[in-house]
């Protein structure tokens, strides 16, 4: 899946030698993407949740903070 991804994701997530996204961001930013949100944004938002964010809590909280 990620090597699907990589490139697409932004250049924090997408390049060689970044810090590997954890599957939880993953499917978060998968989700974000599927609701219209861009990758651009999803990317951005991510950084703003807890490293150990679940997926459902991180949608949860991805979406409070785009909403704002």
């Amino acid at each position: 899946m990620l090597l699907e991804l990589k490139g697409k994701l932004g250049p924090d997530l997408g390049l060689p030698g970044a810090a590997v996204a954890s599957e939880a961001q993953t499917d978060i930013v998968q989700a974000l993407v599927a609701l219209g949100y861009s990758e651009r944004e999803a990317a951005a938002v991510l950084k703003t949740l807890p490293a150990d964010v679940g997926v459902s809590d991180g949608i949860k909280l991805a979406l409070k903070s785009l909403s704002r």
